[in-house]
C-alpha cells in the first residue's frame, strides 16, 4: 500500500497483470491511480500464494490423514490439494473485485469523483522520521524517557538524556543510517541500565530494536478532503 500510495501511478505490467486476473476497465475504471497500482499487487501476491499453496495444502492433508489412515492415494490427495488451492485463488479474486466495487462507492460519495481521492499514505522523510523518533515532542525516545523517570535515578536520568541529545542525527549526511545507528546505541545503553525490584528495560530495548530495523515509517493522511 504504502509504494503503491508513493507511486501514484500505474505500468502496464500493472495492467497487464490485472487483466490475466480478469480485472479489466470495467471493474477498474474511474479508481485512483494509487488503488488500480495496490491492486496489481494484490494480484501479484494471489499469484504468488496460487504456486505455493497446492503443496502447504498436500503437507497438510497428509499429516491429517496420516493419523487415522494407513492407504493413502498420493496422486488423489495432490489432486485434491490442487483444487482446493484453485478454490482459494478464485475466492481472492472474487474477495477483491468486490472490495474495489465497494471503495469505489465509498469514494464517490466523499469526493464525487473517486480519481480525486488522494493516497491514504504518505512516507515520511529521514528529517521527519528522526522527529517522530528521536528529537520531537512526543518522538519515541521522548515517551521513554518520560516513562523511565519516575523510577530512575535522577543523575542517571540526566546523564541519560545528554547522551541522547549527543547522539543526534539530524545533521549526518545519511540520516536514516544515523538515526539506525543510534538506536541500535539506545537498545543497548536502555538494555544496560541498572534493574531494581521495581523496574527493568528489556521490553524497551527490544522496542528500540525493531524501530532501529524498521525501513519505512510513514503517516495516516488525516484530511482526505
Amino acid at each position: 500500500m504504502l509504494r503503491a500510495c508513493e507511486l501514484n501511478s500505474v505500468s502496464e505490467e500493472d495492467y497487464v497483470d490485472l487483466g490475466r486476473a480478469g480485472l479489466g476497465s470495467c471493474l477498474l475504471g474511474g479508481l485512483p491511480d494509487w488503488v488500480v497500482s495496490y491492486s496489481a499487487r494484490l494480484v501479484r501476491f494471489i499469484n504468488l500464494e496460487r504456486t505455493k499453496l497446492p503443496e502447504e495444502i498436500l503437507r497438510h492433508n497428509l499429516e491429517e490423514k496420516r493419523k487415522y489412515f494407513a492407504d493413502i492415494c498420493l496422486e488423489v490427495e495432490r489432486s485434491d490439494a490442487e483444487d482446493q488451492a484453485e478454490g482459494v485463488y478464485n475466492q481472492r479474486l472474487q474477495n477483491l473485485a468486490v472490495t474495489l466495487d465497494k471503495v469505489r462507492y465509498v469514494m464517490r460519495c466523499i469526493f464525487g469523483d473517486p480519481k480525486q481521492a488522494p493516497p491514504p499514505l504518505e512516507k515520511l522523510t529521514p528529517e521527519e522520521t528522526v522527529s517522530l523518533l528521536w528529537k520531537g515532542d512526543g518522538s519515541l525516545v521522548d515517551e521513554l524517557l518520560q516513562c523511565m523517570s519516575p523510577y530512575m535515578d535522577a543523575d542517571i536520568l540526566n546523564d541519560l538524556r545528554s547522551k541522547v541529545r549527543a547522539r543526534d542525527p539530524s545533521d549526518s549526511d545519511d540520516i536514516q543510517k544515523a538515526l539506525q545507528k543510534s538506536l541500535l546505541w539506545l537498545r543497548d545503553e536502555v538494555r544496560s541500565l541498572p534493574c531494581t525490584y521495581k523496574y527493568r528495560h528489556d521490553a524497551a530495548a527490544d522496542l528500540i530494536h525493531v524501530y532501529a530495523y524498521t525501513k519505512s515509517f510513514f503517516r495516516v493522511r488525516l484530511s482526505l478532503s
